[in-house]
């Protein structure tokens, strides 16, 4: 969590009073996890080496700010202006850029993991003082939306930019999908997963992506935000379920986020349980048609419905 007395520094004092306390304590490396610092004006701040893992940095400006080696994992910098920023080795991985700003930004060494680039405005005017890292799957969530100067400053071989140039669109067509089940019904999960990836979806679900010692709670609310869809598993085990239910709230909240433009929930079941009882599933009964893999176990009816779930999951509108 945020170390309160950094946090106190920042928020009473100036930035210049700020930029004063780091170059005296030049020791102390500050930790500023999941502040709220939105819509703030952070011009000219120096935040080398500052830890802001999944802060709120929505509509701040960070004009000429120093972010060399600071860590902006998970953070959201939604609409936040960092024009003339020194991004030189700076953290990117799963940050949230939507509609950001980074007209004439220095980078050099920053890493872009897992990070949707395709509406940061000012790309192609970054300055490039050195090769960066960016990753296949940023390319993929930016949908190819990304710059060529850009990408060739930051030291992408050519031979890959002639590449995606004559593939068009068609590779960054796809949607990645979170997995909520119950233990009991893993082995139908495994299956299920298996034949997704096999037609190109990428899937999450615990047992073989969680890691020992992770925080699994925050790890799964990661995971639900990160992936476009959730792929709800209903039977008399998943109704029963805390985690479950809290994964399905999770995907609620996520779609009231983008306005219901698109729908992240996709409910399947393997036996009647849903259809009579009552309790927290019941909205979905009434706003979803859930998905019959009641005898997923015969191939013929098996391969039926992944074809359809793979339409419905391919369709904004969710319908099965």
């Amino acid at each position: 969590m945020v170390q309160q007395e950094h946090l106190d520094i920042l928020l009473k004092q100036s930035v210049s009073e700020w930029n004063k306390w780091r170059k005296v304590r030049s020791e102390i490396l500050p930790d500023l996890r999941d502040a709220n610092l939105s819509e703030g004006n952070l011009d000219h701040i120096n935040f080398k080496r500052v830890n802001v893992t999944g802060a709120n940095l929505r509509g701040t400006s960070l004009c000429s700010a120093c972010l060399s080696f600071a860590n902006l994992m998970g953070a959201d910098l939604t609409g936040a202006n960092l024009s003339h920023a020194n991004l030189d080795g700076a953290i990117f991985r799963k940050t949230l850029l939507s509609n950001a700003k980074c007209t004439n930004a220095d980078v050099r060494d920053t890493l872009f993991v897992d990070t949707d680039l395709s509406t940061l405005n000012g790309l192609e005017t970054v300055h490039h003082l050195g090769p960066s890292i960016i990753d296949i799957t940023t390319i993929y969530r930016s949908h190819g939306k990304i710059s060529e100067k850009f990408l060739r400053g930051a030291g992408v071989p050519e031979v890959f930019l002639d590449f995606v140039r004559k593939q068009g669109k068609k590779p960054f067509d796809y949607f990645t999908c979170f997995i909520s089940y119950a233990n009991e019904d893993e082995h139908f999960v495994e299956v299920l997963r298996q034949d997704l990836q096999k037609a190109g979806v990428r899937c999450w679900f615990a047992p073989i992506n969680s890691r020992p010692g992770e925080r699994f709670p925050e790890k799964i609310a990661e995971a639900i935000r990160f992936h476009d869809k959730l792929l709800l598993v209903f039977s008399k085990h998943s109704l029963k379920s805390t985690w479950v239910e809290h994964e399905v709230e999770l995907a609620r909240q996520k779609e009231q986020q983008n306005g219901g433009k698109t729908l992240v929930l996709f409910p399947i079941h393997l036996d009647s349980t849903v259809i009579d009882q009552p309790g927290w599933a019941k909205f979905i009964k009434e706003k979803r048609h859930i998905a019959d893999f009641l005898h997923w176990k015969q191939p013929p009816v098996y391969q039926k419905r992944l074809n359809s779930l793979l339409s419905a999951l391919n369709k904004t509108e969710g319908n099965m």
